[in-house]
């Protein structure tokens, strides 16, 4: 009986909340997993209530009952993932009360949990929880260039961390997107982790994979980072930039590669997975997610693509 208990840059080297806002459960048919989908909006009220009551610095008390219990769960499971890194303190009250009551409204978890179980129906997961936090409402950013969402997963640790601004255009249709990407990051990192090769084509491989598959789960949707560069540019990038770099273990390059203004790296990424899954139409989902990154780019012909 399986039971599920329900795109930042990749950390390698990756107790939740004890009264945590949402826990939700879905029982489907084989083998035991654990999906846990944390909400913690309980105690992002508490935080809400004691710093206007004045109780504490609201940094202080933000990291206390918000941030600590992650960073302890996070170190449990050997991860490298500083929870700081991806959440600050939120101190506008007025704003963050209103991204909860938001969120909380549109059913956030219930739609991380939908596109769990959907992702599941394409290739079986691992043990997982995933925290979900309202995006800072300074950050613009994710707002208006990332469509309302971002995401960082522990590629080891089974730990993916959703960050969310419920006033972004069609937030949730992003967010179901989102999931399942980083979904195919942790269920990658625990099968197949060990095969990380270090260099750029296994980042732009990894990040193609995922992309690919959550667009195989959600189909349609026109993001950024995959349609950020338009052929000529592509091939612009790849032959000044990319290709000669392939073996490169500098993944500070990498990262920049992903995150320049462009998100080339993430684009090229799933160009090259999607023009292996064209040229190897009968491969499973499950197969291609277990090939290496040579592999998979050495059959791929993307750029036979890329010529055309």
């Amino acid at each position: 009986m399986k039971r599920i208990k329900s795109i930042a840059f990749l950390c390698l080297f990756l107790i939740a909340f004890t009264n945590a806002g949402c826990f939700i459960s879905y029982v489907g048919p084989a083998v035991e997993v654990d999906f846990q989908i944390v909400f913690p909006d309980q105690e992002i009220r508490e935080y809400i209530r004691r710093a206007r009551a004045g109780e504490g610095d609201p940094d202080a008390l933000y990291r206390e009952i918000i941030l600590e219990p992650v960073q302890r769960e996070l170190t449990a499971r050997n991860s490298s993932i500083k929870i700081e890194k991806y959440q600050q303190p939120i101190e506008n009250l007025d704003e963050l009360e209103q991204a909860i009551e938001l969120l909380s409204a549109g059913n956030v978890a219930g739609i991380v949990n939908d596109a769990l179980k959907k992702s599941n129906d394409y290739i079986e997961s691992v043990d997982t929880i995933v925290y979900i936090f309202p995006c800072n409402p300074e950050d613009s950013f994710t707002k208006e260039e990332m469509k309302g969402v971002r995401g960082v997963s522990g590629l080891n640790c089974g730990i993916t961390i959703l960050s969310v601004n419920p006033l972004a255009p069609d937030w949730q249709k992003t967010l179901s997107y989102v999931a399942a990407h980083e979904y195919h990051h942790v269920t990658w990192g625990i099968r197949h982790g060990h095969k990380f090769a270090g260099n750029v084509l296994e980042v732009l491989i990894l990040e193609g994979r995922a992309d690919s598959f959550a667009n195989l789960v959600y189909p349609g949707l026109s993001l950024p980072w995959t349609s950020s560069l338009s052929k000529e540019k592509e091939k612009e990038i790849w032959r000044e930039i990319v290709k000669d770099n392939l073996d490169n273990t500098d993944l500070v390059f990498a990262k920049n590669l992903t995150q320049d203004e462009f998100w080339s790296g993430y684009a090229i990424g799933f160009h090259i997975v999607q023009a292996y899954i064209a040229n190897n139409p009968k491969v499973s989902v499950e197969e291609w997610t277990g090939l290496t990154a040579e592999e998979l780019f050495l059959d791929s012909g993307y750029e036979d693509w890329l010529a055309d």
